[in-house]
């Protein structure tokens, strides 16, 4: 029975028959290494890692760290290029208005999409 809170992973088995290949046990031991690293270095920040451009670059950094690559689409890119600097001016949009504000709902089952919000918001 189907309800607002399933899980609809949107893939039977046979989407994932070629699964990627394993992390080699090497690559794996660095990039728990750097995970570590990146982790204590932001923890070392304090309270500078609620600056949003110190925050955006330690997720980055967590993301880089687990070998994770994060692409943002072109046209993304620019509305998000275009928000920052309505910003920087002081432009103020009405509510209810175009740009009026953006709510971003992830339906997340990890933590990682966290980390790739973080890393992209503005």
């Amino acid at each position: 029975m189907s309800h607002p809170w399933a899980v609809d992973r949107g893939c039977p088995a046979s989407c994932a028959a070629r699964p990627d290949p394993r992390v080699p046990p090497g690559e794996l031991a660095r990039r728990y290494a750097a995970l570590a690293y990146t982790l204590s270095r932001a923890v070392a920040r304090g309270g500078r890692l609620a600056q949003p451009r110190v925050l955006r670059g330690e997720a980055r950094a967590v993301l880089g760290a687990l070998g994770v690559r994060l692409e943002v689409a072109r046209a993304e890119a620019a509305r998000l290029e275009a928000v920052r600097l309505e910003a920087a001016r002081g432009v103020r949009l009405s509510a209810g208005g175009r740009g009026a504000g953006t709510l971003v709902v992830a339906n997340h089952i990890s933590w990682l999409d966290v980390v790739a919000l973080l890393a992209v918001e503005r």
